[in-house]
């Protein structure tokens, strides 16, 4: 059961770049979806739907976005909390300023790690044909 809902959350993870990769592999000049296979559109699916659940199950550590971002907005604010007469904007106090700071920091950083998931989705299948291959040298060289 745990595997069962950590498969499904790799999916979702990787879903929504999958999605704007193959329409826009897929797509018309005009913007109309035309579903028609090729062997970018095949490895694209192949790599999506067997290699990269594959990949992040046998790398349990690439299922953390390793990619993070604090800005520098989000810096200051946390630097001291100056008296809201010492504010630098009278109207927004700090504290609703460093909100929007860390709010602004979590839709970045949320961005960055479906990007991730999109480079990792998109090479999975080399990835997986080079290591097993490797292995699969190095345990006939073992004989």
């Amino acid at each position: 059961m745990r595997n069962l809902i950590k498969l499904i959350g790799i999916y979702l993870s990787g879903l929504p770049v999958f999605i704007i990769i193959f329409y826009f592999m897929t797509a018309t000049p005009t913007g109309q979806l035309s579903l028609s296979w090729n062997l970018a559109n095949g490895y694209l699916t192949l790599s999506y739907l067997i290699a990269f659940p594959i990949l992040l199950m046998w790398l349990p550590n690439l299922r953390r976005g390793h990619f993070t971002m604090k800005s520098l907005a989000t810096r200051s604010t946390e630097l001291g909390s100056p008296s809201r007469n010492q504010a630098t904007n009278p109207i927004a106090p700090p504290s609703n300023l460093q909100l929007l700071n860390q709010q602004h920091d979590d839709t970045t950083n949320f961005l960055l790690f479906l990007f991730e998931r999109g480079i990792l989705s998109t090479i999975a299948l080399p990835v997986i044909i080079i290591v097993a291959s490797y292995k699969g040298v190095k345990h006939w060289h073992k004989k």
